[in-house]
């Protein structure tokens, strides 16, 4: 009998709780609406690749869809006609 009596007392306690209103410092904060739509950015995809025998910077970029000139730039080449055998280039999409 005494526990159906503190369990009656503590229920009608969190019963008057939960009927308080929460003073507006607690009501739950909103966010305002963006102001922009996000976007989606790629991260560059790099590739190392050995120059083959027969390999032209046209050949290679071809191969992997990019341009010749982000293929030199990403290389640092300073002449485009000098690749050799055994090269090792950067391939970036980027």
């Amino acid at each position: 009998m005494r526990l159906l009596t503190i369990v009656a007392v503590v229920f009608f306690l969190l019963l008057g709780i939960s009927a308080c209103a929460l003073p507006e410092d607690f009501a739950t904060p909103t966010l305002p609406p963006p102001t922009s739509t996000p976007t989606l950015t790629s991260t560059p995809i790099f590739i190392h690749y050995t120059v083959q025998p027969g390999d032209t910077l046209w050949s290679i970029a071809r191969k992997y869809n990019i341009d010749i000139e982000i293929l030199v730039e990403v290389n640092e080449l300073e002449d485009a006609d000098t690749l050799r055998i055994g090269d090792d280039l950067l391939i970036s999409d980027y």
